[in-house]
This record gives C-alpha cells, sequence and structure tokens, in this order.
C-alpha cells in the first residue's frame, strides 16, 4: 500500500496544533519590539528639549533654542519643525559672514565636501532680517516613529560636526584673515531675526 500524501489544508491543520504544543517561553520571536515612535507637534517641542535635559528657550516662530557644552566647547541648537511638519529640523546656527564676498573659496568648497562626509549635515548661509549672512549646520529627521533618543544621536552627532568643521565656518580660523566681532545672539532658523 502506497502512503498517501497531505493536502494543503490538512498540512496548514498540523502546523496549527504543532504550534499549539509549544510552550509559550519556546515560542519567543526575538528580542522585543522597541516601543512605537512619535511624530511631534508644534507644542510637543519644549517637552522634547526639557526631556533631553537641555534648557530650552521658544524661538520667535515657533521651535525650541538650547545650548550643548561640552569639554569648554558650546554651541547653541534650535529644534524646529518644517512647515508641513514633515521633518523635525536640528539646526546649529554657527557664525556670521558679515561680508560674503569675503569667505575664502577654500572655506566653502571645504564646507560642501564637509556636507559629503557628514551626510546627512548640511550646511546653509542664510540671512538675516538686517541682511547679514549666516552660516550654520543642519540635520533633517523625518518626523514620525520619532524617539528622544534617535534626536539625541543627532544633537550629538552635529556638535561633533560644529567642531570638526569649524576651520571653515569660522573666519576667525581663516589664513589672513581679519577678525570680525560676532553679534550678541545668533539667529532663529525659524527666520525669525
Amino acid at each position: 500500500m502506497r502512503p498517501r500524501s497531505l493536502g494543503a489544508g490538512a498540512l496548514l491543520v498540523l502546523a496549527s496544533v504543532a504550534g499549539s504544543l509549544v510552550p509559550p517561553s519556546a515560542r519567543a520571536e526575538g528580542p522585543a519590539a522597541a516601543p512605537a515612535g512619535k511624530a511631534y507637534g508644534p507644542d510637543e517641542i519644549a517637552a522634547l528639549v526639557e526631556g533631553l535635559g537641555y534648557e530650552g528657550r521658544p524661538l520667535d516662530r515657533g521651535g525650541r533654542g538650547f545650548l550643548v557644552a561640552r569639554s569648554g566647547y558650546t554651541i547653541e541648537i534650535n529644534l524646529v519643525l518644517s512647515t508641513d511638519g514633515s521633518k523635525l529640523n536640528v539646526f546649529a546656527p554657527l557664525r556670521a559672514w558679515k561680508d560674503l564676498a569675503a569667505v575664502p573659496e577654500e572655506a566653502l568648497l571645504g564646507l560642501l565636501r564637509a556636507t559629503a562626509e557628514y551626510g546627512p549635515t548640511r550646511a546653509y548661509v542664510l540671512p538675516t532680517e538686517q541682511g547679514v549672512p549666516w552660516v550654520g549646520l543642519v540635520r533633517s529627521l523625518d518626523n514620525r516613529d520619532l524617539h528622544p533618543s534617535n534626536v539625541r544621536e543627532q544633537i550629538d552627532f552635529l556638535f561633533e560636526h560644529v567642531r570638526r568643521t569649524e576651520d571653515l565656518w569660522n573666519p576667525e580660523r581663516w589664513a589672513g584673515a581679519a577678525h570680525p566681532e560676532a553679534p550678541a545672539a545668533t539667529p532663529a532658523m525659524d527666520g525669525s531675526r
């Protein structure tokens, strides 16, 4: 007598029964999944900044600014949502460039090269309302499924990129450059200064 093959339905029933015979402790499906992240709204940025341990201040058009200090080095960070709320931008406004035409070509090209090396960090130059161009670095995060640890990691990366590129964005580090005075406050990267 020849053995009969089982049909697909019978195999499914057998697999279901066999699965129920395995104790729950043996059915682990790998490491526990991380809790779901979230998309931050404008009213939640202050709590995020404070939850990360920083003392934030409101920016004129939304977002929060705060200082990050490590080993005697301090930079300003601004967390600002994009207009449509899809991105959380981590800005580091760095320095005024009073005369954009006087910026050495090596500094500009160096910043472009650094953005390729330190991606997704990008360099930017934006004019303030007074027309003074400011240089800075920014990282943008998709504002979905975010955890505070993701934001902290991006702040840490940006802090290191600021330190590593200072010879490129700081006029006081340029060979033969005059040492212009920096304005007292950095501009809010929400366009409010």
